[in-house]
């Protein structure tokens, strides 16, 4: 189409070529007449220059003149047909308008600055676009935010890359709009209309399946995240879909994988009993193990029939079954300890049916244990004990049993004290659990009720006990204040009662004693009551009061941390201590007086027994002439005494050097029987002429064992000595040696008249002498001698005797004697030298 005033153009080019020519022309005429004048002619020249030019002004003003009436006939034929194009592009632009307003829709474009430009809008705000054009560029604000974004990725497509889009948005009003991206000649345009009908319900189905695919994607990503494996099968019982647990338990690669190879996480049995339930329109659950990752784990399996095969999973329950297990255990445990503690338990639940009770709720009651298994309620438990008569009496039991089953309503924990017609006492508590049950605990108090009202009764009977005491005694708590006194206590220190009453602290009652008696005691005391570290007894101490008196104190740390300080007024106690001291020191003056004068009386009465005995074996040997029969029985009694006698005196001299520590003993090893057969050789005249009978019975393979032969074979002719003289005419003695773990035990037995059981405790004394009805005379020292031998030897005598049927005195001696230290023996050596 050409333009009004095209003309124009092509004119303002051709008239400066008009020009230049004329003037080109103009000059070149110029020129040539020049070069033939001369100098005189050339005022001429101009002339002629003046001339050329008009003629080219009159050249450019024809043509000039043929130009424009050209000019004016091209522009009104320019104008006829513009007007005419404009009439066709009006109905054009008519017609355009007409068809964009015959639909719904919203357009616009944006301009090479990127602004938006409304086109046209004849949208129904009811679609939820909004009504003004500004707020539409929001589509967060009108669209749902999936459409939203898809909308807005779409467009950014459409600027950078220039991209068409043509897809279906929906607005929060629940409508659906098509939106139409284009571009045409670089600028993007957006057309948004309205869909309805057909298109309408091809949309809403394009949107419900939509919102299906992304449900199911989501409901597909939530069972993969679950760690239970999750399985479909179709109606053929064919795996159809796993989650990822269900790939992991069998280690497969992917779901493919799965499907084509048919990877059963349940064994055979198990898929046969799920096959049969989904059959049977039933739900399948069952716990099964299996091994997984080389451990064996516990599942819960479930499956449940649809419309089109089956849906399972399994639930791994292997902590739960470790779980139960250590709770079977730990319940295992609390019943074990439960039932191990004294107080009853008894455990309700919230239906009132008893679910637990330890061995003492059985005891306690007397109770069946078949029907306490079986969970009786409690109203029951509470009848049974009625009839059983071992329940508190009261007068309407049911309104009494009533208000015990009430606490199951008012969750009120209880205290009771029941006192049961047998006399016992049951201290009973209720608590009420969480699940609406009730715990129920006994004690039966009766014993701690009797201990509590002795312990009263013997706190009493101490307290007057106190009062009564002679000694003052005070009890200060930790904190070094007094806790408890007695009146001796106050009378002695003179303290007054009120005082001591108010709990006075140990520095207050030193401050009040030290008027009485101020000494540098009082400082241990001090130490003894507020000392945390260092506390020890303090026995014994004495005071010495102005007034003469001795008092004797001792501090005690008691097991609660408290101290207990004892005051004694003991000077009548050590005025008589002083005199009986005093007469010790005689009485061991007049005992060492008497040892000595004894020693002194033995050695000289020993050098004239040494010459009787002397001259009376010269007589009776015939060295000096024959002896008739009576000097000869004279001469015999002569020898018997002297024997005896210095045989006391031996005795004597024995038993002064062993109290003295001077009796050496010389150990060696040797026999029994060489040692027995000693002492009954010295004693065979003896026999001979008592006609006594010595029975020996010595044990096989006794060991050697270590003694003093001669000191041992003393303590045999002793005993032997004894049991002849206790024994009567023709009867026998015996000797029986055997051993005794580590010792050795000789045991001399007679018949005789026996010792009484009240003079058994001092036989072994020194000169105790009894005859008994006996011939037997002596000193009575052959016993106590045997005694002390035998403790020198580091063993025991024991006696055995029964009147009228004889005695048995047996020695134990060690084997092996223990040895001595090396400070024992120098002090033995001592001994033996101031001996």
């Amino acid at each position: 189409m050409r333009k009004v005033g095209s003309a124009i153009p092509q004119f303002s080019h051709t008239l400066p070529l008009l020009v230049v020519s004329a003037a080109f022309i103009g000059l070149a005429l110029w020129a040539g007449q020049i070069s033939g004048l001369g100098s005189n002619d050339l005022l001429g020249s101009w002339e002629f220059m003046a001339m050329i030019l008009s003629l080219g002004a009159l050249v450019f003003s024809g043509v000039m003149s043929y130009q424009a009436l050209r000019i004016q006939k091209n522009a009104h034929q320019e104008r006829i047909r513009a007007n005419k194009d404009v009439n066709t592009i009006r109905q054009e632009l008519n017609l355009a308008q007409a068809m964009l307003k015959a639909e719904p829709q919203l357009l616009m474009l944006w301009d090479e600055k990127g602004e938006p430009n409304l086109i046209i809008h004849t949208l129904d705000t009811d679609t939820g676009i909004p009504f003004h054009f500004s707020d539409t560029l929001y589509f967060d604000q009108w669209l749902e935010t999936a459409s939203a974004l898809e909308l807005r990725a779409k467009l950014e497509e459409l600027f950078s890359q220039g991209h068409s889009f043509t897809i279906t948005i929906r607005t929060l009003s629940a409508h659906h709009l098509e939106a139409d991206g284009r571009s045409a000649g670089g600028t993007p345009i957006l057309r948004l209309r309205n869909i309805a009908g057909s298109a309408s319900e091809i949309a809403n189905i394009y949107e419900h399946r939509r919102r299906l695919s992304q449900l199911v994607e989501a409901q597909k990503s939530l069972l993969n995240a679950l760690p239970l494996p999750i399985w479909f099968r179709d109606e053929n019982n064919k795996i159809t879909w796993v989650n990822q647990s269900y790939m992991e338990a069998v280690e497969a690669t992917d779901l493919e994988d799965i499907k084509a190879r048919q990877i059963e996480l349940l064994e055979m049995r198990q898929r046969k009993q799920v096959a049969e339930k989904i059959e049977n329109q039933e739900t399948f659950s069952e716990r099964f193990h299996t091994i997984i990752g080389g451990q064996r784990r516990a599942f819960d399996a479930i499956a449940i029939p649809l419309n089109e095969g089956s849906a399972g999973l399994a639930i791994d329950v292997g902590a739960i079954e470790n779980a139960e297990g250590q709770l079977d255990n730990l319940i295992a445990a609390h019943t074990k300890t439960l039932n191990r503690v004294s107080t009853a338990i008894a455990i309700f639940n919230g239906k009132q049916c008893l679910t637990f009770c330890n061995q003492a709720y059985v005891d306690l009651w007397s109770l069946d244990q078949n029907w306490l298994d079986a969970g009786p309620t409690e109203g029951e438990i509470l009848d049974h004990l009625s009839t059983m008569r071992l329940l508190p009496e009261e007068a309407d039991y049911r309104a009494w049993k009533a208000a015990q089953l009430e606490m199951y309503r008012s969750q009120e924990n209880r205290e009771e004290w029941w006192h049961l017609p047998d006399g016992r006492t049951i201290h009973r508590m209720c608590e009420n659990r969480s699940d609406g049950g009730v715990t129920h605990l006994y004690d039966d108090v009766t014993e701690s009720l009797a201990m509590e009202s002795r312990y009263n009764e013997m706190i009493g009977v101490q307290r007057e006990t106190l009062d009564n005491l002679a000694e003052g005694v005070a009890v200060f708590s930790t904190d070094g204040r007094l806790r408890l006194y007695n009146p001796a206590f106050a009378e002695l220190w003179q303290l007054d009662n009120n005082f001591l009453r108010s709990t006075p602290h140990i520095d207050e009652v030193i401050y009040q004693c030290r008027s009485i008696f101020d000494d540098a005691s009082w400082g241990d005391v001090h130490s003894a009551v507020t000392s945390i570290s260092d506390r020890r007894d303090t026995i014994g101490a004495q005071l010495t009061l102005p007034d003469g008196k001795v008092i004797q104190y001792s501090a005690s740390p008691l097991p609660d941390g408290a101290t207990l300080l004892t005051y004694k007024d003991v000077t009548a106690h050590r005025r008589m201590e002083r005199v009986l001291l005093e007469r010790n020191e005689a009485l061991v003056a007049a005992d060492k007086l008497k040892n000595t004068f004894i020693s002194h009386v033995s050695y000289e009465l020993r050098s004239p027994l040494t010459n009787i005995i002397g001259f009376s074996e010269l007589l009776s040997s015939n060295a000096i002439g024959e002896l008739n029969e009576k000097q000869s029985e004279y001469l015999a009694d002569i020898q018997y005494s002297s024997d005896t006698l210095l045989a006391i005196v031996d005795d004597i001299l024995d038993l002064a050097s062993i109290d003295a520590g001077g009796l050496d003993l010389n150990f060696s090893l040797v026999q029994v029987e060489e040692v027995i057969e000693l002492a009954a050789k010295q004693l065979k005249r003896k026999f001979a002429n008592e006609n006594i009978e010595l029975d020996i019975q010595i044990a096989k393979n006794l060991p050697s064992f270590e003694v003093d032969p001669k000191r041992l074979s003393q303590v045999l002719y002793n005993l032997l000595s004894n049991a002849v003289g206790f024994s009567d005419t023709g009867a026998q003695v015996n000797i029986i040696a055997k051993k005794k773990k580590q010792h050795i035990s000789i045991a001399v037995t007679d018949h005789g008249c026996g010792i009484p059981e009240a003079e058994q405790d001092s036989v072994f004394e020194r000169f105790e002498s009894h005859s008994r009805g006996s011939q037997h005379r002596g000193a009575g020292l052959g016993l106590s001698i045997v005694k002390s031998l035998v403790e020198l030897h580091h063993g025991s005598v024991s006696l055995e005797s029964k009147e009228h049927q004889g005695t048995t005195i047996t020695v134990h001696l060690p084997i092996k004697q223990p040895q001595k230290s090396d400070d024992l023996q120098q002090l033995d050596q001592s001994s033996s030298n101031a001996a």
